[in-house]
């Protein structure tokens, strides 16, 4: 399974850019491993998500708040797939 993640913005408040190296490579890592460990359901139906805001701990290091950022996603993609399911499954279909 080959998953694609966008990111449209991403503001990290607190952080310089000097952390963004090490921030996008623990937020690849921990969704990857989320995947992998976890699956995901049906996401064919998904072409935008919106995980809004996530919030970490006051001091949190760059690498801490990208594990948040890619848990926050995670669970977004999981409950998101699980009604586009849902709703995919109960609709009528068209003959």
């Amino acid at each position: 399974m080959k998953i694609k993640v966008n990111i449209d913005r991403l503001i990290l408040n607190g952080f310089g850019n000097e952390d963004t190296v090490d921030f996008v490579r623990e937020f690849e890592q921990e969704l990857s491993r989320l995947v992998m460990e976890n699956g995901v359901k049906d996401l064919s139906s998904m072409s935008v998500l919106n995980a809004g805001t996530v919030h970490t701990a006051r001091g949190a290091k760059p690498m801490q708040a990208a594990g948040d950022v890619a848990r926050s996603i995670y669970q977004t993609m999981c409950s998101d797939a699980r009604v586009a399911h849902a709703e995919k499954a109960t609709s009528p279909q068209r003959k």
